[in-house]
């Protein structure tokens, strides 16, 4: 809205206070009548509220007993978290915070009135942010923990968390960094970015995420709904349930499993064996060992891009599509409803098999 739009609404809404103060029907007993002057101080004093801004740093330890195995942290999604795993036997804080106020002096008070608050639940310790209701505050939150801890984190601001025992995610939505979690990281994530740079294990489900993982030591099993999930460099089983979800699988060492309905899955030179049995969803691999897969999906291509010479023998068909093996002079055998091709690749020492309905197989040599 330009300037011209705002100075009119303005002067309507003048005109309407002054019209409705010349025609309201008088105030009853004990009550106030309409009055100008009475709006313009109240908006005075609301933008006086904010008028001055100060600062304050929140700093403090909590003593962390042998018994305890899991940090609790809830915070407001305005407040990002940081937790650094050390060696230390309690948890050291600093909450650095921003406050606005009628003047400098309410400022402060507003900002030292902001405080983490601690909960000793027995087995784990409960900490979470406060801040009171006068002024406009904004704050980050740095913890320094026992790296033997588990970190459970419930929905709040952006947590970057590194060097702990285990992760756990309480439903947490938005920007998630993982950093060198020993364990296992476990739990939901909704709607945002999740990278997880070297972990145990990963053991997740994914709602409309965008999902980075590498350096994954024992494995991953998830299940995405609408999203992104990469995985790349690691290492142990991938077992995903993939619906409408875009994969990318990496330089993996470790079997690769994959069920689910649309999407993309792509597949670059696999070290184990692959299954995937998915319906209408794209499938892209690529293969330069010897390695047995079984690929099954339907009305969406599915390409395998051989390099060199593997060791393979490949077991292709597809149901009223159609295989394309042109890079390699090859035709399939064609009948009323189906194409198919079975063919060896310097030796038979490992199976691949092909399967596609209503949509083309096709079979590329890598460029």
């Amino acid at each position: 809205m330009g300037k011209r739009e705002l100075l009119i609404a303005a002067s309507v809404i003048v005109l309407a206070a002054i019209v409705y103060q010349f025609t309201a029907p008088a105030p009853k007993d004990g009550e106030e009548g309409f009055s100008l002057r009475r709006v313009f101080d109240g908006m005075r004093r609301e933008m006086n509220e904010d008028a001055a801004k100060n600062d304050f740093v929140q700093k403090g330890t909590i003593p962390v007993g042998p018994g305890v195995e899991v940090i609790r942290i809830s915070t407001s999604r305005s407040v990002p978290v940081t937790v650094e795993g050390e060696d230390r036997t309690d948890i050291a804080y600093e909450m650095p915070v921003q406050s606005t106020g009628p003047d400098a002096a309410s400022a402060l008070g507003y900002a030292r009135r902001s405080t983490v608050e601690v909960d000793d639940q027995g087995s784990q310790i409960g900490i979470s942010t406060y801040f009171p209701n006068e002024g406009r505050q904004t704050g980050s939150l740095t913890l320094k923990v026992p790296s033997r801890l588990t970190v459970r984190i419930e929905p709040g601001g952006r947590p970057r968390v590194k060097g702990v025992a285990a992760v756990r995610l309480s439903r947490v939505t938005g920007e998630v960094v993982l950093e060198h979690i020993r364990g296992d990281v476990s739990g939901t994530h909704v709607s945002g970015d999740l990278t997880v740079n070297g972990a145990g294990s990963v053991n997740l489900i994914l709602i409309s995420s965008r999902v980075k993982l590498s350096g994954i030591e024992r494995g991953v099993t998830a299940n995405s709904r609408s999203g992104e999930c990469e995985v790349r460099e690691s290492h142990g089983p991938i077992v995903l349930t993939a619906n409408s979800t875009r994969v990318t699988i990496a330089a993996h060492d470790g079997p690769i499993d994959i069920d689910g309905e649309g999407g993309q899955i792509k597949v670059d030179r696999p070290l184990k064996p692959v299954r995937i049995d998915i319906r209408r969803a794209s499938v892209d691999v690529s293969l330069a060992g010897v390695t047995p897969m079984t690929i099954v999906t339907s009305e969406a291509p599915l390409q395998l891009t051989i390099e060199g010479n593997p060791g393979i023998q490949v077991d292709v068909t597809s149901m009223s599509g159609g295989i394309t093996a042109t890079d390699f002079s090859l035709e399939p055998e064609k009948s009323e409803r189906a194409s198919r091709l079975t063919h060896e690749f310097g030796g038979k020492a490992a199976r691949v098999i092909l399967r596609n309905t209503r949509a083309e197989i096709v079979i590329a040599r890598a460029k």
